[in-house]
């Protein structure tokens, strides 16, 4: 590809939809970190079983 040619509009939607899909992981997997102790002492069991 030249350096003059611009991307395509459909490269640079899924390289977005990627990275957000990407950041929203990683903030799902933040949330439920924080939450392991709270839901440990309620259902009563250990790390390995609530992960």
């Amino acid at each position: 590809m030249s350096p003059t040619q611009a991307i395509p509009r459909r490269v640079i939607g899924a390289m977005a939809a990627t990275s957000i899909m990407s950041f929203c992981g990683v903030i799902v997997e933040t949330a439920m970190n924080i939450t392991f102790p709270a839901l440990m002492s309620h259902f009563g069991i250990v790390t390995s079983s609530l992960q």
